[in-house]
């Protein structure tokens, strides 16, 4: 075993692999037994951002470039997808 930080952090990917491997639904327990448990993560999500508007303010103006970026990737998809939607609809 060595002891070298990059073998330590390898070392730590593999046995959260083979955990997660072993365990492979712990994460989606309480989707299982609570059906609504997705809508709770979902409204703490939003309220969440509610109460921390200018924390998102702020991460956007210091990754400006890379949220423009991703903004439109996104929206040329949605608009993409949009589009074969309202032509499925015409061909019907």
């Amino acid at each position: 075993m060595c002891s070298r930080v990059e073998c330590q952090y390898q070392r730590q990917l593999d046995n959260m692999a083979q955990w997660r491997k072993r365990n492979p639904n712990y994460f989606r327990y309480k989707e299982v037994q609570d059906k609504s448990w997705k809508e709770t993560c979902r409204q703490r999500s939003l309220e969440w951002r509610k109460r921390h508007k200018e924390y998102l303010k702020l991460y956007r103006e210091a990754h400006k470039v890379r949220h423009r970026d991703y903004m439109k990737d996104y929206m040329r998809e949605y608009r993409k997808r949009k589009k074969q939607q309202q032509n499925q609809e015409k061909g019907e």
